[in-house]
């Protein structure tokens, strides 16, 4: 039993492997495979339940146990400070929106968290260099990164098959301010990590300068490169706004 500690909580034995952050690892792919699973079961499961605002309740609770957890296995296993063992990465801000939702279920908090679950999560799940190369392959890092990421992405969506959303092209400024919000927060606890040595995390969202993986993909000089990602995330939410609001719009008229 020390043993799976050790190895799934403590990430005792890891050896850094970059091959990890590979898109599409034989790893990676089973783990998909592993959450695409799980997301039909707790949708069958959403189905069944009569209290949707509940279960949404229930979701957001997950991940405010899977973030504790992290953040306390931050604290005491890897000794980072507790502003340190914070996380402001986009999808991070989606999920602190999520729990929030949960709790006062106002329809517009979905607008709020809207681009980082439906764009932020599921380009996490399949860009994994941020997270797998850092840890045991089946410790409690990545199982709780493919898990998190896989509930954001499904909330939105539980939200509008149940009718608790319904998406108008006209809201989507609420979505806009989010992300900018997003990247202002990412872009100051970046910086409180580098000036008081908290141990965390300097470059959320790219704010502070390019990140070496991004390199590999297109070689753009910062800041340019974190102003093009920003334009591109804010023109496909526009993108998703706009077609779910037609289609929105198309099952009313039938």
């Amino acid at each position: 039993m020390s043993a799976v500690i050790d190895y799934f909580w403590k990430n005792k034995g890891f050896v850094y492997d970059p091959k990890m952050g590979r898109p599409f690892s034989s790893y990676q792919i089973i783990m998909l495979i592993v959450m695409s699973l799980l997301f039909v079961a707790i949708w069958a499961l959403g189905k069944r339940v009569k209290r949707k605002e509940l279960f949404v309740l229930t979701l957001s609770l997950t991940l405010l146990i899977l973030e504790i957890l992290r953040v306390i296995n931050f604290k005491y296993v890897h000794h980072k400070t507790w502003m340190g063992s914070l996380s402001f990465h986009m999808c991070s801000m989606g999920v602190y929106f999520a729990i929030i939702l949960g709790f006062i279920r106002k329809k517009w908090m979905y607008d709020v968290l809207a681009i980082q679950a439906l764009i932020g999560a599921p380009l996490a799940l399949l860009i994994p260099q941020g997270i797998l190369p850092w840890f045991n392959m089946y410790s409690f890092m990545p199982f709780q990164s493919f898990l998190t990421h896989t509930i954001l992405f499904l909330i939105p969506f539980y939200a509008l098959k149940s009718q608790l959303w319904v998406v108008k092209i006209k809201n989507y400024y609420i979505a806009f301010l989010s992300i900018i919000f997003s990247i202002l927060i990412g872009y100051l606890t970046s910086e409180i990590n580098v000036r008081y040595h908290t141990g965390g995390f300097d470059n959320f969202f790219w704010t502070r300068y390019v990140d070496p993986a991004f390199k590999q993909i297109v070689d753009w000089p910062y800041p340019y490169h974190f102003m093009i990602i920003t334009i591109a995330i804010l023109l496909a939410g526009f993108g998703i706004y706009y077609g779910l609001d037609k289609i929105g719009i198309k099952k009313q008229r039938c």
